[in-house]
Formats: C-alpha cells, sequence, structure tokens
C-alpha cells in the first residue's frame, strides 16, 4: 500500500461455502452488509481528498455469496463523480462464478479485480480448502486479470510441498500477493520447523537458478533495510492507522481484518478495544531488542492469538521470521553474485548478509 492511499475493506458477508483447514475467522453467520452501509463508507472515503488514492476491498466470508450486493455496490460507485482515484478488489476463493457472472467481470475488468485464493497444486488445496480446486476456472481468472496476483496461505500439513506448491502456482503465470504462513496453528515440533528450512533452501536453489523469475513475498524481504544508517521504523502492515478502515457487516469498524467480528466476540474484543485503538509500535516487546525487527512481519493479531497481549511477540511467529530470512540471505547472496554490476541496495544487501548471517549458522 502507497504512503498516501487509502484501504477501505468492506466485509460484506459473514457467510462462506469452504471451512478452510487454517480459517481465523471462527464467528461466521448469516449477516451481511446493507447497500446504504457500504455506500456510505464509499462516500465517506472517496469524498476526502487527502486521500490520493483508495483501493475498496470487497470482502468476506465469501462475498460472491452477496454477487447483487457487489454489482449493486460497483454500478453505483461507477455512476458518480469523485474526485479521489479508487479501484475495486474483490478477495475470492473463485468456487462460485457462473457464466452470468464471468461475463459481467470481464466486462468491468479495469474497474474491478479479483484476487483469488489459490493454495497450490490440486492435492494441496484441495486439502487446506474442502477439495475445491476442480471448481475454480484459473483459465478464466489469468485470461481477464492477468496482472493479478493470488493469495496463498501455508498450513502446517502442507509444508512438505511448499516450494513445488510455490512453484507450481508461478508456472501456471501467477504472481503471488500474500505468502502467508496460517496464523493461529499454534507452535510447530522442531520436525515442522526444519521441513519448512528444508523447503525454502530447496525455493531458494529454484530462484538462484531462475534468476528473472520472481521471489515469492515469503522470500522476498528487504534486507537492505538493516544496513542503513537511519534504521527505520517497520511498520508491516496500517493496522490501527488512518491508512486502513476495516467495516464489519453491521457498520462498526476494526482496526484489521484479524479483528472483526467474523473472527472475534464483541465481548472478547470489547477487552482489548481500547488498546486497539491507540496501538503504538514502540510498545512491541522487542521493538528496540531485535536486529531483525525493521524486516519483521509482526501482528498483532498473532501475538494475539498465542500471548494474549498484543505487545508480546509471539516465539513461534519469530522462529518462523528468523527462518525465512536466512534462507533470504542465502538466496539473495547467490542472486547478486550472478550479476555483473550491482546496485547501490545490493550494496547495502550484502552489508547485511556478512553482518548478520553468521548468527544463523551457530
Amino acid at each position: 500500500m502507497q504512503d498516501d492511499s487509502l484501504q477501505l475493506t468492506l466485509f460484506l458477508t459473514n457467510t462462506c461455502n469452504l471451512n478452510c483447514v487454517y480459517c481465523y475467522e471462527q464467528h461466521k453467520d448469516k449477516h451481511s452488509m446493507t447497500f446504504d452501509c457500504a455506500i456510505e463508507w464509499i462516500k465517506r472515503c472517496l469524498s476526502d481528498t487527502g486521500n490520493k488514492f483508495v483501493t475498496i476491498y470487497l470482502f468476506g466470508g465469501e462475498p460472491l455469496l452477496q454477487y447483487p450486493l457487489v454489482k449493486r455496490i460497483c454500478e453505483w460507485t461507477w455512476q458518480q463523480e469523485w474526485s479521489v482515484p479508487y479501484t475495486f478488489v474483490l478477495q475470492t476463493n473463485g468456487t462460485l462464478l457462473d457464466v452470468s457472472m464471468k461475463e459481467w467481470f470481464s466486462a468491468h475488468n479495469k474497474q474491478i479485480s479479483m484476487c483469488l485464493s489459490l493454495d497450490g497444486k490440486r492435492e494441496t488445496h484441495n486439502r487446506n480448502r474442502n477439495n475445491s480446486f476442480d471448481k475454480i476456472d484459473i483459465p478464466y481468472f489469468l485470461k481477464t486479470w492477468p496482472n493479478q496476483p493470488v493469495k496463498m496461505t501455508i498450513s502446517k500439513d502442507n509444508l512438505t510441498s511448499l516450494k513445488d506448491d510455490i512453484v507450481w502456482i508461478q508456472e501456471q503465470g501467477f504472481d503471488i500477493r500474500g505468502c502467508n504462513l496460517a496464523i493461529g496453528e499454534g507452535d510447530y515440533s522442531n520436525d515442522v520447523y526444519e521441513i519448512l528450512e528444508e523447503q525454502l533452501k530447496l525455493l531458494a536453489d529454484y530462484y538462484i537458478a531462475h534468476p528473472t523469475v520472481t521471489i515469492a513475498p515469503i522470500l522476498n524481504i528487504q534486507l537492505s533495510l538493516l544496513s542503513t544508517t537511519d534504521r527505520p521504523q517497520r511498520v508491516s502492515c496500517h493496522v490501527g492507522t488512518s491508512k486502513l478502515i476495516v467495516v464489519n457487516t453491521d457498520g462498526s469498524t476494526a482496526p484489521c481484518s484479524y479483528f472483526s467480528n467474523i473472527s472475534f466476540e464483541r465481548e472478547e474484543y470489547e477487552k482489548i478495544e481500547e488498546d486497539l485503538q491507540c496501538l503504538a509500535i514502540e510498545k512491541i516487546q522487542c521493538y528496540d531488542k531485535c536486529d531483525f525487527f525493521p524486516i519483521c512481519d509482526m501482528c498483532y493479531g498473532e501475538n494475539y492469538s498465542e500471548t494474549g497481549n498484543l505487545y508480546h511477540p509471539s516465539k513461534h511467529k519469530c522462529r518462523l521470521m528468523k527462518i525465512r530470512i536466512a534462507a533470504a540471505m542465502y538466496l539473495m547472496g547467490n542472486r547478486i553474485a550472478q550479476k555483473k554490476t550491482i546496485s547501490y541496495e545490493d550494496k547495502l544487501t550484502i552489508q547485511t548478509i556478512q553482518t548478520y548471517y553468521q548468527q544463523f549458522q551457530n
């Protein structure tokens, strides 16, 4: 997300037609957002000239269960004149698209894109997502939105095929926007952490052998940030800031989708509501203690899920992050070595590797 942009996430429904093994949305129900609620938030955001660009995410649950509402919201918005540029993105499992939906989305593919959730090859995807692979028209997504990345979620149960699944997705022609290790699965056994290390090494070797292939987010870590004189204050997402607005089906707001009412019971949310309204990254226990904090994708939701405290870092997340950083150092060191000329950022990356890589060998 650009610094001057806003992400407006609208939970159109709390219902989903799947039951994915890692889903943290544990409070699904039949509630859906009204048209009036949706356009009120759209008007509020697109009338604020302080926003340079607005991405309107249509979310759920599965938002295509509310396809008539999706269509009505979009067509109303397109008929108005706005001073702020914007786009629509719909997050979907891709299983509900029928002929009429495909025709409508194809006709408006410059105004609304769909981000497909795709976890890998058929076996992996089916294990995670209710045997739904064959219900997805993958060629349709590639043809209609050739530049729209997919969202991939990695469960500990399919770590043994992580490298093959990522490579398969990219070989189909997709980029990967999210390549996230599932939240809330709890601590791994040592054997599972070792499998992750092995798989990331295999994935790194693949990228070293194929230097023109875009690196998936799980290994695409900006190591150069650790070698800048003025180390940046890392904010891994815009939770709790004015750059992100998440609207529940009832019109109330949440600091991010993890803390929405589809994921949290109201009573549980109220316990931390005050803290969520004034999040301060410097309160994170490892903020000024960990060398890798500037490049860590620390998650308040994962902290709370594991420790019961927004500011107590998840030890599980920390171990995962260090495994990823070590693999990224191995990958980037080898990729830079293949170059005939190196950039200033490459030089900073080399400095980072020289400074920190030995820590992972002890």
